[in-house]
């Protein structure tokens, strides 16, 4: 076995301990409805407590008296997620139910906005290659409209026909450069294995392209940066510090590095550039330094800077074999799937633990499981209710993103 095996063995079975869940970089004011304290006055307050816009007083009528002694805390401007303290026993955000849900209205605001805010911005000088993506543009703005399609499933998409033009155009015309800049294994050495395989199997298969990447950057519509968002937690984070400084640190120098060497990331602030990143910090890495850039991310949640319009939404997939990806593709029929619903996996979040409340050992035909136990044996009993089960219930874990969704399909 090589080392590099080894290595993606290993990235394979380790897990994100709850110490390695962090706190949330915030203002010094945290969201409407968030309640603290209504006997503790904000004089008697150090600056550790966050000033809040609502207070909620626990004497009226129907409030959970349980959670008198609520606290927001002021935590260090590098963590992830508002921590509170209720009882002496802190909690964290992703420990409770969202304050709000946005609606698919609202998703639909945040995209015209997105789309107002990317056409306010213009290069620093023109460029042959914007003439080629304006006129890809009155073609794909100007196709016949229909509403079905032989191939694909139309409701699903906003406009069939432009997106179907839209992937010719793409197929005909993009050209990529990929910097050569950057040294391994953060740099140009994908993670082929394991939960963070899509950027990796990404890279590696744009790296090897010869359908869209270009030599010369000047023939370049978009500009990728391959680095391995697991590989530089891998590399570069202190386990338990707590403090990811250092990752946004690294990859604003390497920003900084390709922006004074090349001209392209000046011409447009880094609006033509991309990244693909699949792990959960990502979001936080590339934060104010890779701000205008296109992010593929599976960590796709909008609050947390993902751009509805501009962005992308990464598949998570967990792939379990480097060599023979599509290994265990398929399930059973549906004549022979006996299990109504399957979950299992670590209690992440607030929601799952819920689910095991109601559903776990409660009914035969629901297998609402906890964490399985390691081991060879452990993963194909897994595969095997996977492609024994009618519904895949894939609740929401510390973030947005799970690969039980890419699951669902692939063992369908």
């Amino acid at each position: 076995m090589s080392n590099s095996d080894t290595l993606e063995d290993e990235f394979q079975e380790q897990s994100l301990e709850f110490g390695d869940v962090f706190v949330e970089e915030h203002s010094d004011s945290l969201v409407d409805g968030i309640s603290v304290n209504s006997n503790v006055s904000k004089e008697e307050v150090k600056p550790e407590i966050v000033k809040v816009k609502t207070v909620i007083s626990f004497d009226e009528p129907g409030f959970n008296k349980s959670l008198n002694g609520l606290q927001a805390q002021n935590l260090p401007i590098n963590e992830k997620y508002a921590l509170f303290q209720s009882d002496g026993v802190k909690k964290m955000r992703c420990l409770m139910p969202p304050k709000s849900v946005m609606y698919i209205d609202q998703m639909d605001r945040l995209l015209a906005r997105n789309r107002r805010s990317s056409r306010a911005m213009r290069p620093r000088w023109s460029s042959p290659r914007d003439q080629d993506i304006l006129a890809s543009k009155v073609q794909i703005t100007t196709t016949p409209s229909r509403v079905t399609d032989q191939e694909l499933y139309a409701p699903v998409f906003r406009n069939i026909s432009m997106f179907k033009r839209s992937y010719e155009l793409m197929e005909r015309t993009l050209k990529v450069y990929v910097y050569k800049d950057g040294d391994k294994p953060i740099f140009h050495q994908p993670i082929l294995k394991g939960l963070y395989a899509s950027e990796g199997w990404f890279m590696k298969l744009m790296e090897g392209n010869k359908l869209f990447v270009v030599k010369d950057p000047r023939k370049a519509h978009l500009f990728y940066m391959p680095f391995s968002a697991r590989m530089l937690e891998h590399k570069l984070y202190v386990r338990n510090s707590h403090n990811r400084t250092n990752l946004r640190q690294f990859l604003k120098i390497y920003a900084e590095k390709i922006g004074s060497k090349y001209p392209f990331w000046n011409r447009t602030g880094g609006a033509d550039h991309f990244l693909v990143a699949c792990h959960d910090w990502a979001p936080y890495e590339t934060r104010h330094h890779m701000e205008h850039c296109i992010k593929a991310l599976c960590n796709a949640d909008v609050t947390t800077g993902f751009k509805i319009g501009r962005d992308i939404s990464l598949p998570e997939c967990y792939v379990r074999s480097a060599r023979d990806p599509h290994r265990d593709l398929g399930g059973k029929p549906a004549s022979e799937r006996n299990i109504l619903a399957f979950y299992a996996g670590n209690i992440h979040g607030y929601l799952r633990k819920i689910l095991l409340e109601y559903w776990n050992d409660k009914e035969t035909d629901m297998k609402i499981l906890g964490p399985m136990p390691p081991g060879v044996a452990s993963k194909m009993n897994y595969i095997e209710h996977m492609k024994s089960s009618k519904f895949c219930i894939c609740p929401k874990g510390y973030e947005v993103n799970s690969p039980r969704v890419v699951e669902a399909i692939f063992y369908d």
